[in-house]
């Protein structure tokens, strides 16, 4: 009896071991779709437009780093057609979304946030909002192709609902 209990509890233990590594190497082993795409938006959350890199992560998680130029500034009145450096600022932009759908056509809902430089529009200032989206994404099946997505992005400032479009195209590859 003495010598049983201790060899049942190598064995056990053992086993258990040898059980852990196979899920462990299965898992590590299971291959990352991830996608990139570099696109232009017009709208949505640049206001008017930004320049943004996406990555796609197994076609269902969507991490988006961009930015937006403030190129629609009016110039200084004194100096009509001059501009200084105050007149040109950038933003940057941030979000996570969630991609919907089994083929390439899916379903895009997300959270963001755009900061840096102050962009006016109609005489308010945008940057730091935090951004919802909810639209169409077409993510490609082939190693490249074309990127193309349109999107319903309201901002959300100083407790205030801001409705805004956009419409995106780019390029994706592996």
């Amino acid at each position: 009896m003495r010598k049983t209990i201790p060899l049942i509890f190598v064995i056990a233990f053992f086993g258990i071991q040898i059980q852990a590594q196979m899920y462990e190497t299965s898992f590590a082993n299971e291959p990352k779709e991830f996608l990139n795409s570099i696109y232009a938006e017009f709208g949505g959350a640049g206001l008017f437009l930004s320049i943004n890199y996406d990555l796609i992560i197994n076609k269902s998680s969507v991490i988006r780093i961009g930015a937006t130029p403030n190129i629609f500034v009016e110039p200084d009145s004194e100096n009509l057609g001059t501009f200084d450096q105050e007149d040109f600022k950038i933003a940057g932009i941030i979000s996570y979304s969630l991609l919907f759908g089994k083929r390439s056509n899916k379903l895009e809902s997300g959270i963001g946030l755009i900061f840096g430089d102050e962009i006016k529009y109609n005489d308010e200032s945008i940057p730091p909002a935090i951004f919802l989206n909810l639209g169409y994404r077409f993510v490609t099946n082939k190693v490249k192709g074309i990127a193309f997505k349109t999107s319903f992005t309201p901002f959300i400032k100083d407790k205030e609902f801001k409705p805004w479009m956009g419409i995106s195209i780019g390029y994706s590859f592996q």
